[in-house]
Order: C-alpha cells, then structure tokens, then sequence
C-alpha cells in the first residue's frame, strides 16, 4: 500500500479547501458553497476546516466523513452561513467532495 502523504498544517486547511472549490470543482453546490465561505466572518467555515485537519482529512472521502460525522460547527452570528454550507455539502457528489479535497494531498 503507497504512503500517504502528509496532511497540510492545521492553518492551510480551510485556504487550501476554499481554493479547490474556485479552481477544481464545476458544481451549483460547490459554487454555493464557495460563496458561502466568503460570508463566513465568524467560525463556520474555519471550525469545519480545523474539524478535517484534526481528522488530518486529504480525500473526499475523508471531508465527507468529517461532515456527515460531525457536522458543521454552530457559530454565534452566523446561523445562515451554516445553513447554507449545510445544504450545499448536503448535495455534494463523490466528485464536488474530491475536488474540494483537491489541494489536501499535495503536501
């Protein structure tokens, strides 16, 4: 079995996701989820991002667990920013989780 690589620092994530969605995915939901993170001033999107490092998640497969096992953190100020990334990622395909997870295993 290949090695896997080394998962980004903790930092990088919510950057290097938040790229991938612009630069590796084509969907509605992933540029609904895209613009959502430019609403996100408070924590929604930055607290699902150091959800997948901890999870030192780098495939799709490994972001969607984190969503779907965790969820998306709730954050004072910021209940439709939640509810937007929620429904988008709730109508992620296996190839909208694999792009945004695009850049995770470059490291």
């Amino acid at each position: 079995m290949p090695d896997r690589k080394k998962a980004p620092p903790a930092d990088e994530y919510g950057y290097l996701m938040h790229t991938a969605l612009r630069k590796c995915c084509d969907s509605t939901a992933t540029s609904i989820a895209w613009n959502a993170v430019h609403l996100s001033k408070k924590g929604v999107w930055s607290g699902f991002a150091d959800q997948c490092a901890k999870a030192e998640a780098r495939t799709g497969e490994d972001l969607e667990k984190v969503f779907r096992e965790e969820g998306l953190p709730h954050v004072d100020g910021e209940m439709y920013v939640w509810q937007i990334l929620d429904m988008a990622f709730e109508q992620f395909d296996d190839v909208d989780w694999n792009g945004m997870a695009a850049y995770l295993g470059e490291q």
